[in-house]
């Protein structure tokens, strides 16, 4: 019996348990289904208002079709590639920035606003022209009533003088073939007397062109005879006295003769002397009479001494004349990359000559001799000296110069004189070089010279060359 009761207090305490944890059980699963159904009612209100967000964003989607003009079917790429073209048909002068379609109407409305306002005073200004017509329209209509009654009185005043006019037109043209009978003797008469003046005339221009070849070529030849050249000797060497280096020459005061008048020494058998070499060089010290003069030893070779009935020439002075020169290009004697326009202006005014013109040294000025703007050639001017072709710094404008000076000198029949050859016809000697040594040395300073001052040693018998000698006696001024 204790037994019987002991098995049924177990199982009623396995009911229990069975009891309490079937209704923890129960109460849990119920708790996690209030909790899905509470989540599928937010889940179920979320879709329902992400449908009518879409239906919303669909409803909007077809209606900004419409606005802008496309089908409800049309996909977003083909409203896309459309809105390009729209652009780059109607928007392609705008910045990439403005290209949307309330920019582009905003746009468009300005412009149109703009014209408008154009038209509006466009209208006003024709309004205004139209009244101006209209009123014109009146002046003109009182102008043309008035023409109208000077037209109708001048048909009235034609038609007399149409009638006039006949009556003269008969008489006339009875005088006319009076007048035509009378031309034609006289033309005929006038072609016979014509063809006797072109018979003479022709005579005269063979005769005329015969004294026109004759005239030229008398011309020449006088040109020939009377131009002035550098090639003619200016006088010649009278005495040497080799061991004081002193000379005298046949030109003195009746030719005009000045002391420090530089010549060029050539041989005794030369006329020409471009043809010639230059054999030395004096420079006038004293003069002694009207065609006598002495002169000092400048430059001469041991080898070819100065000899009397040598030339001496000068292009600066010629007996009882100042000679006129001009002056263009770098002027450098020493060849030392220095200008020395100064120093030639000063030879040649100290030797008697005369500078027209000349290029000034560091601008393309053409000066006077006086050193003043404005220095032209002449027909009086004897050569134009030219120098090396300017260049470096301001070359440009100074060898536009130089280019014009030498076009004027050949213009004008002027002899062009290289400055190389001018120095050595007028003797020229450089008696204070200056010398540079290191990199910029002038080359030409160290080549080697005879010794100066010297007198030329023979080995032999002495030859009369070096015998002294004595001038001529001075011939009176009065003989």
């Amino acid at each position: 019996m204790a037994r019987e009761h002991q098995g049924l207090q177990i199982a009623l305490i396995i009911f229990v348990m069975l009891t309490l944890v079937l209704g923890v059980t129960t109460f849990i699963f119920f708790r996690r289904y209030d909790e899905t159904a509470i989540k599928l009612v937010a889940e179920s209100q979320k879709a329902t208002q992400a449908q009518t967000t879409v239906g919303n964003l669909q409803a909007e989607k077809v209606k900004l079709l419409k606005f802008l003009g496309f089908q409800e079917s049309d996909k977003i790429d083909t409203v896309e590639e459309e809105c390009r073209k729209d652009f780059t048909t109607y928007g392609s002068t705008f910045p990439e920035e403005q290209r949307t379609y309330r920019q582009l109407l905003k746009l468009f409305h300005e412009q149109i606003i703009k014209v408008n306002e154009l038209l509006e005073a466009e209208k006003t200004q024709v309004q205004t022209l139209k009244n101006i017509n209209e009123r014109r329209d009146e002046e003109v209509k009182s102008q043309i009533d008035t023409a109208n009654a000077a037209r109708d009185k001048a048909g009235r005043d034609l038609d007399e003088e149409r009638r006039k006019f006949a009556d003269a037109h008969k008489e006339f043209t009875n005088r006319e073939e009076a007048l035509r009978t009378d031309l034609e003797n006289a033309r005929k008469e006038k072609e016979a007397a014509l063809a006797q003046l072109q018979k003479q005339l022709d005579a005269a221009t063979k005769q005329i062109q015969t004294l026109a070849n004759l005239n030229a070529e008398k011309s020449k030849k006088l040109e020939d005879l009377v131009k002035e050249t550098f090639e003619v000797p200016d006088g010649q060497i009278s005495w040497v006295n080799q061991r004081q280096r002193t000379v005298w020459i046949n030109l003195g005061w009746a030719d005009g003769l000045q002391r420090q008048t530089t010549f060029a020494v050539y041989d005794a058998d030369i006329y020409d002397v471009s043809k010639g070499g230059k054999k030395g060089s004096i420079e006038v010290t004293e003069i002694w009479g009207d065609h006598l003069a002495e002169a000092r030893i400048l430059e001469d070779r041991p080898t070819n001494p100065i000899m009397p009935g040598d030339k001496v020439h000068t292009p600066l002075w010629t007996p009882g004349e100042r000679r006129r020169f001009a002056l263009t290009g770098d002027i450098d004697l020493d060849e030392d990359g220095k200008s020395d326009l100064q120093k030639l202006l000063s030879f040649i005014t100290l030797q008697g000559g005369i500078v027209d013109c000349y290029l000034d040294d560091k601008s393309p000025a053409i000066l006077t001799g006086e050193g003043k703007p404005g220095g032209k050639m002449n027909l009086n001017t004897r050569a134009l000296v030219v120098g090396k072709a300017p260049e470096g710094a301001g070359g440009k404008e100074r060898l536009d110069a130089y280019s014009r000076m030498l076009s004027e000198a050949r213009r004008l029949g002027i002899q062009e004189v290289p400055l190389k050859q001018f120095l050595s016809q007028m003797g020229w000697r450089e008696t204070s070089p200056v010398m540079t040594y290191g990199p910029g040395a002038n080359p030409a300073h160290f080549r080697p010279k005879p010794q100066e001052g010297l007198r030329p040693v023979s080995g032999g018998k002495v030859s009369e060359l070096f015998q002294e000698r004595r001038p001529p006696a001075p011939k009176p001024s009065g003989g």
